[in-house]
């Protein structure tokens, strides 16, 4: 029952979806946490700060293009996110607003463990984007003692912040040396009506593993051209359920398991017409 002591959580970003909703909405339920969960369209730093605080939203999901800019406008930043110059998750503690980053440790694990299950060794990598959640991806990679990185960007100023600030390999998209061999490729660039997919499958050629970061109730163009290919790939879902499932924590203290995360998205997110892989 909503009422005056429900608590208020979103989601920000400019074209927001409904993973997130459809998640924590059912874990209040389950977890009998009297609070609701809306995505919202923002584009402003400023302007989602100040509703964050006008209307006291306990917490906040950051999606593109505000993981960077809203550093500025929080009054205190963790500093695995100071280091990565991304939030993705704004905590509203009495007033004062921590800006969280839990995109890296998504990364990380569903990496870690497709690494583990396929018994291979992976040692260079190549993400198609430039965009906020890059840096996460960059440091999860250190991590695993993976430093061999390209970017292949479209924005030549964003690439070049990351190259000065994590010593990566960067090439525009527009180069002609683009394709060699790479163990991992990382898409992070969203797209419409299947405008990448002759660039995708060139690339799909010279990679082991594919990894598409867009969450979707259903297999991406880039990872369903993967499979036909027959490569080991990972779901942009696995990732945004790791990261969740940090974020619960954050918010609530509380652990989630990834079993019972998998099993809300299948239910809920989608609609068991699609059945994901346990």
């Amino acid at each position: 029952m909503i009422d005056n002591k429900t608590e208020l959580y979103i989601s920000a970003s400019n074209n927001p979806g409904n993973f997130g909703a459809s998640v924590f909405n059912t874990f209040f339920k389950i977890k009998h946490i009297n609070a609701v969960y809306l995505p919202r369209k923002f584009n402003n730093a400023e302007g989602l700060v100040k509703v964050i605080q006008e209307l006291s939203i306990s917490a906040c999901g950051v999606s593109s293009p505000l993981k960077t800019t809203v550093l500025g406008f929080l009054d205190q930043v963790d500093e695995t996110a100071q280091k990565l110059n991304s939030v993705n998750t704004i905590v509203n503690k009495n007033g004062k607003l921590i800006g969280y980053n839990t995109d890296w440790s998504g990364a990380k694990i569903v990496l870690e463990k497709k690494i583990l299950q396929s018994q291979k060794t992976f040692q260079s990598v190549r993400i198609l984007g430039t965009g906020g959640v890059v840096a996460s991806l960059i440091y999860a990679l250190n991590q695993l003692g993976i430093n061999d990185i390209e970017v292949i960007y479209r924005n030549k100023e964003s690439a070049i912040e990351l190259q000065n600030h994590w010593k990566i390999k960067i090439k525009a998209i527009t180069d002609n040396d683009l394709f060699q061999n790479k163990d991992i490729l990382i898409n992070s660039i969203p797209t419409l009506n299947n405008e990448n997919n002759d660039l995708f499958s060139r690339f799909i050629s010279f990679s082991t593993l594919i990894f598409d970061l867009i969450v979707k109730p259903n297999d991406t163009a880039l990872i369903k051209m993967a499979l036909l290919e027959k490569k080991d790939v990972i779901h942009g879902y696995e990732m945004a359920a790791y990261q969740l499932m940090e974020q619960f924590y954050i918010y609530f203290n509380q652990k989630l398991e990834f079993s019972e995360v998998l099993k809300v998205i299948n239910t809920e997110y989608f609609k068991v017409s699609y059945s994901i892989p346990t």
